[in-house]
């Protein structure tokens, strides 16, 4: 038989695995794409494409030029010509996030095996996170492919001596640079291998031409990642025009790194990485790689595949090492390690590999029993991802579509739009009026000062409101919906007396898998942060519930009534409160009872120690009435016990108010 003819046929069976391979994780990311909704940044990239197709450049209606994800942009703009931008861009990320999983298969066979090659290419193809942003119009899959192309062609030029693809690694990074910046991390490892590989052919590496141009070539692309970051005014800064480079290179290092010494914090925020299915399988294996290469490279056997190998390693290494002592704490996420996962993937499968040929001795060269063993371990995998490839793929996420069209449709001529996700209602109205997220937190990077000094949000320069007068002012000049999310409205967009402002002076309309649609009121009057009349007074939870609220005062505005709560424990049920009006001979003239703060922030979300203000509507002719209060659940009608209560009745006495005419 002909060489090229055994050869073939021993590539068959891994040719018809690797098919299989890519139909499971093709299936995977086309079942996210179909049933995940988009999250935010998403439609912050669609905004970018949009930009590109009618100006040529991300410009965005801000007037900030968008440089997240700046190749990609320009690629599923393109793609997005054929047809519906979102599905386009996804399409995009699926066609990276494939191809990724057949290079990372090429990369194991060429410089490892086919038993290396294959594993790894499962556990990308089974990887959550890979089938995530496989499935995202964003730019982390492209950056995956630029990465792993780029270590590839670094492996060819420092181990198999090929000039020109020392030149390819150095493009190929430059992409990657203007694909995601943080891979300006990779820089200190890439330049540290190149050095040492010309350290091996010259002692006086830096007198080489070659290593000088190769380093002007990784600094040239370093400076232009440097740039066109800072054009795009990270953190809110001023435009790049309104400094130098030098200075715009220097503001981006002091926005981006950051040194800490706290070790578990930092690596607590990114061991998921190495820690979840399947890549914690592959994370223990790379040690043995580790450490059984290291023994043959001891040894003397310095081959191709155990230089690779070692290049994975310290790329790997080095990596985490920046990310976890030298990137500012925001930056300090497992999906920005995301990149490397080949890499990981690559390196435990060769240290499968290794270990098999250490146990089976003579029965590792067998084909039958390296394949049995190939297969064993795609299943294995299978089996260890399920249950996180499952939850990934049944959590459909906030829907912006039904919230939005439901807006889209009931919306009136000279009616507002208010959310916090300005780049979704641009997709989806068209529009964005307000933006209220206040400041000092981990959205500050989100405002803009434009030349006219005004405040807005970086994507469509919509106004920014960020004080309750603000808000109430934007209500009282016109009706406004809202469009927010469950998490952004409860617990990160706002603080406390600003999200119970929003909640005071709108009318629920409805909520759609965690997307809130709220209208503002006709006649809108924010909180008083403080009780007119202050009061102090006890409730216990009811049977079951060992949690305690304080009754702090009222505010009696007109017919509105704002009651002043505090949990001092968490409550077990969500409560219902009644207010009870009485003339003075004790004859009940109203009774109101609503569910506070509605299904939006029930009893069961109220923060220990927090003050929730909410609010009811008394409908009271002229005259003097006492008021009494008090909560019950509503499935057993049993009222929270007020220990004060000489009645019996466990109600708050409020006291007398008197009710006169308007004028």
């Amino acid at each position: 038989m002909k060489p090229e003819t055994q050869s073939l046929k021993q590539e068959a069976p891994c040719l018809v695995l690797l098919t299989i391979i890519l139909l499971a994780g093709g299936w995977l990311r086309w079942r996210f794409i179909q049933t995940v909704n988009p999250y935010p940044d998403e439609f912050v990239t669609l905004l970018a494409m949009d930009m590109i197709r009618q100006k040529g450049l991300p410009v965005l209606p801000s007037g900030l030029f968008y440089d997240h994800g700046l190749l990609y942009s320009y690629i599923a703009a393109g793609a997005s010509l054929l047809g519906a931008p979102l599905l386009w861009g996804r399409l995009t990320s699926w066609v990276f996030g494939m191809a990724t999983i057949s290079l990372t298969y090429f990369a194991g066979r060429r410089w490892f095996s086919p038993l290396a090659g294959l594993p790894a290419a499962a556990g990308l193809a089974l990887a959550p996170s890979a089938i995530q942003w496989s499935g995202r119009v964003r730019m982390y899959a492209l950056l995956q492919l630029l990465v792993l192309s780029a270590l590839w062609f670094a492996g060819e030029h420092l181990f198999r001596e090929k000039r020109r693809a020392g030149w390819a690694a150095v493009g190929a990074y430059l992409a990657a640079l203007l694909t995601q910046f943080v891979s300006i991390t990779l820089l200190l490892p890439l330049v540290l291998l190149e050095t040492w590989y010309s350290a091996k052919r010259n002692r006086h590496f830096w007198t080489d031409a070659r290593w000088q141009l190769k380093m002007a070539a990784f600094g040239g692309a370093a400076i232009v990642a440097f740039l066109v970051k800072r054009a795009g005014q990270p953190k809110g800064v001023a435009p790049l025009a309104q400094t130098n480079p030098v200075s715009g290179i220097w503001q981006v290092l002091q926005i981006y790194a950051d040194f800490s010494p706290d070790v578990a914090g930092s690596w607590a925020a990114l061991s998921p990485f190495f820690t979840r299915p399947p890549a914690a399988l592959f994370s223990l294996f790379a040690v043995a790689a580790l450490v059984i290469g290291g023994g043959y490279w001891l040894a003397g056997k310095k081959t191709a595949q155990f230089s690779f190998a070692g290049l994975l390693a310290v790329v790997l290494l080095m990596t985490t090492a920046i990310m976890l002592f030298f990137v500012a704490p925001d930056r300090r996420d497992d999906k920005y390690l995301f990149m490397l996962l080949p890499a990981l993937l690559l390196l435990g499968a060769q240290g499968m590999s290794l270990l098999w040929r250490l146990v089976a001795g003579q029965y590792a060269a067998s084909v039958w029993a390296r394949g049995a063993l190939v297969v064993a371990l795609i299943v294995g995998m299978g089996v260890y991802s399920r249950s996180e490839i499952k939850t990934l793929l049944a959590d459909a996420g906030e829907d912006y579509a039904t919230a939005f069209g439901y807006v889209q449709n009931h919306r009136q001529a000279g009616e507002a739009v208010l959310t916090g996700t300005p780049a979704a209602a641009y997709y989806y109205l068209g529009r964005n009026d307000y933006y209220a997220v206040q400041a000092g937190g981990i959205y500050d990077y989100r405002i803009l000062t434009t030349a006219a000094g005004q405040q807005v949000e970086r994507w469509l320069g919509s106004p920014w409101l960020n004080s309750a007068a603000g808000l109430n002012a934007a209500f009282r000049r016109q009706p406004v919906w809202l469009v927010l999310e469950r998490w952004g409205l409860l617990v990160q967009y706002y603080r406390p007396l600003f999200m119970q402002n929003i909640l005071a002076q709108t009318e629920f309309m409805r909520e759609d898998n965690g997307v809130i649609v709220l209208k503002s009121l006709p006649e809108p009057r924010p909180l008083r942060p403080d009780p007119a009349v202050p009061a102090e007074a006890r409730l216990v939870g009811a049977a079951g519930d060992n949690g305690q609220l304080k009754l702090l005062g009222y505010t009696l505005e007109g017919n509105r009534l704002t009651l002043y709560w505090q949990a001092q424990q968490p409550l077990a049920f969500d409560y219902t409160v009644f207010v009870n009006a009485q003339t003075p001979a004790g004859e009940t003239v109203t009774q109101v009872d609503h569910r506070p703060l509605g299904s939006v922030f029930p009893t069961t979300l109220w923060p220990a120690g927090e003050t929730v203000r909410e609010t009811s509507v008394l409908s009271l002719p002229p005259g003097d009435y006492r008021l009494r209060v008090g909560m019950y659940r509503l499935e057993t009608g049993e009222r929270l016990w007020v220990p004060d209560d000489t009645t019996m009745q466990n109600m708050v006495d409020l006291g007398g108010i008197a009710v006169k005419n308007e004028e």
